[in-house]
């Protein structure tokens, strides 16, 4: 079964993860995710990366944040943007 999931067309080619393994970034549980947010913290697209998994509530780590942590930063800012224009649909394989 294929999930889709948008990608922003401008950003997602010069991110640090690119080539990573997703595993890294999909892990079970938030406790192996620091191996994925070191990455993110030296991206030079980290900042887009987490306006992507705000705005699309992203499973997994994105801009150097777990789902946890960008549900709390939702509760303390309310309102964030909604989905771009510049968006590319890619089916990817559902893990559940």
């Amino acid at each position: 079964m294929s999930v889709p999931v948008l990608l922003p067309t401008d950003w997602t080619s010069r991110a640090a993860c690119r080539g990573c393994p997703s595993e890294k970034f999909f892990p079970a549980t938030e406790d192996p995710a620091e191996a994925a947010k070191v990455i993110c913290r030296g991206c030079p697209v980290q900042g887009p990366c987490l306006d992507h998994a705000m705005r699309y509530r992203e499973a997994g780590v994105w801009g150097g944040t777990t789902e946890r942590e960008r549900a709390r930063i939702r509760r303390a800012t309310p309102g964030r943007g909604l989905a771009p224009d510049n968006v590319l649909r890619v089916a990817q394989p559902h893990r559940g």
